[in-house]
């Protein structure tokens, strides 16, 4: 685990002592391998900043980047937690993810989705008795004139789920991959604001903003358009929430 320009690849890291990140601007990245805290803690998780993903979606299939059309920002420990990837047994102190948005995002007919959480500001895999003891998460949408997406919340952004194209084709629910956020707690104070007061849909939630699909794949067969939700179980939220 480092503070990295790079995505972290696929691999096992278990901490061994406390991390205390305080006076550091945290970098976050997109996450394919396994987290084990053991029960550590993780203190002063500073980010003010995010990393940019083309076709965000893809990242719930595999760990390969292809052009696409849902670009999303995440902000928290990880950008995006992919499909496959876990972080568990980890606690985290005095967190500080303060994030302003000055511009709109849009990249021709690419949406934008900003998402802001402690672990992860997408989650595509699997976070499994984490606590976020104290701190702030905050998004604040000014200047983004993009109507887009935008959620925060105290343990993912977003819970998302990623419905591929081999679903459409033959409707099995094996072709949906899903988010799965478990016996977490958190008492950090959640925010999501846009001081121009007019644009963009914003969700805010103690665990997670939302729990469901990003970005649109769909059909005209009705019998394949279906619900598959994604899975928060076990968790306690004690943080405001505006």
């Amino acid at each position: 685990m480092r503070n990295s320009a790079n995505d972290l690849v696929p691999g096992y890291f278990k901490l061994m002592a406390d991390i205390d990140l305080t006076g550091v601007t945290w970098n976050p990245r997109l996450f394919y391998g396994i987290l084990d805290g053991n029960g550590r803690t993780i203190k002063g998780l500073r980010v003010t900043s995010g990393t940019t993903y083309q076709d965000c979606n893809h990242y719930g299939q595999d760990a390969a980047s292809v052009t696409g059309t849902t670009r999303a920002y995440g902000y928290g420990l990880f950008a995006i937690l992919a499909k496959g990837a876990a972080v568990r047994n980890l606690t985290f102190e005095d967190v500080d993810i303060d994030v302003l948005i000055t511009e709109g995002k849009s990249y021709g007919d690419t949406l934008a989705h900003h998402y802001a959480g402690t672990i992860a500001g997408v989650n595509f895999g699997s976070i499994e008795n984490c606590k976020v003891i104290s701190g702030r998460v905050h998004l604040d949408l000014n200047g983004d004139k993009e109507r887009d997406c935008n959620g925060v919340g105290g343990i993912a952004g977003i819970n998302a789920k990623y419905v591929t194209h081999a679903f459409l084709q033959s409707s099995n629910a094996a072709d949906i991959y899903y988010g799965r956020i478990k016996g977490c707690v958190n008492k950090a104070d959640v925010k999501i604001s846009n001081t121009n007061g007019e644009y963009g849909e914003m969700y805010a939630g103690g665990i997670a903003s939302r729990s469901s699909r990003l970005g649109y794949y769909w059909n005209n067969n009705a019998s394949t358009n279906k619900s598959y939700n994604t899975q928060i179980t076990g968790c306690a939220n004690f943080g405001t929430v505006t």
